[in-house]
């Protein structure tokens, strides 16, 4: 049996466990992160849309780092 197949089978069943947490927090940032990202490309035409995008590139890493560290 592969090594690998047991350790991707018990992240599956913590994943499927804690579902529901992990997806709120991923819903909140992504929401914070989509707020922030229109704001500043409606304030700020090209240079806001940019900013918006460098925005949604930091809540990504935001992202797994608070997935990392709950899980």
């Amino acid at each position: 049996m592969n090594p690998l197949s047991g350790v991707l089978g018990e992240a599956w069943q913590m994943y499927k466990a804690f579902a529901r947490h992990l997806l709120a927090i991923a819903f909140v940032i992504y929401l914070a992160a989509a707020v922030i990202a229109a704001l500043l490309a409606l304030a700020g035409g090209f240079i806001g849309a940019v900013l918006g995008s460098l925005i949604g590139i930091i809540a990504a890493y935001l992202l797994q780092a608070t997935l990392a560290a709950s899980g």
